[in-house]
């Protein structure tokens, strides 16, 4: 099979990993700059991990359950994915602004929140389409 028509019909399946992947090491990243690697941190990851890897299961299995492989069901998960973090951004913002200062912490750990939401959701959209 050529590798342009395996993208095609399954590149689909790549998002969230690789949303995933992005997401920890920019939490990495953000706490290594901090320097921030307490105990809890390393357990927090471990916690978030196991919820990823969950999150992950749940969403192959529907996707091989339901045999999704168009380019709607990718398109619904880059939109969810950019509608979540734009939306907790702008409230992020406008909280900041209406404190009277843009506070970095703030608008990380509301991206951090969202991105803790889409590991609930993609999987419920993976149901949610199943169901129908």
């Amino acid at each position: 099979m050529d590798m342009m028509l395996f993208l095609r019909k399954y590149g689909f399946l790549f998002i969230p990993p690789v949303y995933w992947l992005i997401y920890l090491g920019a939490r990495l990243t953000y706490n290594g700059l901090a320097g921030e690697f307490s105990p809890d941190f390393f357990q927090g990851i471990r916690h978030e991990g196991v919820y990823i890897i969950c999150s992950l299961c749940v969403f192959y299995f529907f996707c091989l359950e339901v045999e999704v492989g168009d380019g709607e069901f990718s398109a619904n998960i880059l939109f969810l994915i950019v509608f979540f973090h734009v939306v907790l951004l702008f409230i992020t913002l406008l909280i900041c602004l209406w404190q009277g200062e843009v506070l970095l912490d703030s608008i990380f750990m509301g991206q951090i929140i969202a991105s803790m939401c889409l590991l609930f959701f993609i999987p419920v959209l993976s149901i949610i389409r199943r169901s129908f």
